[in-house]
């Protein structure tokens, strides 16, 4: 039998076997808040392996941001999917001091900033050629890589002599359509294979060069209207895909 301590005072209100504990105490488990940011997969990752999870094992022992998963309804929790800035947020206990925020993102692949389509950055022929020499792992054919960097140059050089020819002569040329006949016999266009987004599989798209002509000043963008559509479809593709089941367990709030 164990002894209580003379300092210690015990009154029973109810008749019974009792049971008294002496020694340190258990740690109290404090509520926090958790904000966490990651990927577009991260929200579902967090549902399955953490809120699945402690639901499965049914565990008193088991907190969810301090509190037993017991006491978390499906009430309390939202997804809010935000379709112009491509985010998924899950919300679990919204009212509460364990209030857990977990959001995902679809983030650009730093291989979208390698080359500058679809922007307002203009060209030299020198940097066009150095840049796609550069880069030739992105290029969805090699051949057409190596093919590309031939006529670039040849078509440095024909319009090299063009505006030599022109300057000597001291007149306006009119480099649209010495272009235009320089470009009948090779394409500047190309095709890159790259992923759009973080965690995404590569994506094949055609760029095309566009060539703006001011005299004796000739600048080069890089426009692909195809890139602008397969980020539209695959933001959509993903964002539906990123919900998985939680769509079927909390409210769903599209914006």
């Amino acid at each position: 039998m164990t002894h209580i301590p003379e300092n210690v005072t015990v009154n029973v209100a109810q008749p019974g076997v009792h049971e008294i504990r002496f020694g340190e105490a258990e740690k109290v488990l404090v509520a926090q808040k958790v904000s966490v940011n990651g990927n577009i997969k991260a929200p579902l990752e967090w549902f399955k392996k953490k809120y699945l999870k402690i639901e499965e094992n049914n565990d008193e022992a088991c907190f969810f941001g301090g509190f037993s998963r017991k006491v978390i309804s499906n009430d309390e929790c939202h997804v809010e999917v935000d379709t112009k800035a491509g985010s998924v947020l899950l919300v679990i206990q919204e009212y509460s001091e364990a209030r857990q925020e977990i959001k995902g993102e679809l983030l650009p692949h730093y291989a979208m900033d390698i080359f500058p389509i679809n922007k307002d950055t203009k060209l030299t022929l020198t940097d066009l050629r150095s840049l796609i020499q550069r880069n030739a792992y992105w290029f969805a054919d090699a051949d057409k890589h190596t093919k590309l960097l031939t006529d670039l140059q040849n078509f440095k050089v024909s319009l090299s002599k063009d505006i030599t020819n022109t300057n000597d002569n001291k007149g306006n040329m009119e480099m649209s359509a010495k272009i235009t006949t320089l470009l009948k016999d090779i394409s500047l266009d190309f095709s890159l294979k790259m992923p759009v987004y973080v965690g995404t599989d590569p994506q094949t798209f055609a760029v095309e060069t566009y060539i703006n002509a001011d005299g004796a000043n000739v600048e080069y963008q890089l426009v692909s209207p195809a890139l602008l559509k397969i980020k539209e479809e695959l933001k959509d593709q993903e964002l539906k895909a990123a919900l998985g089941d939680m769509e079927k367990e909390f409210a769903v709030i599209w914006k």
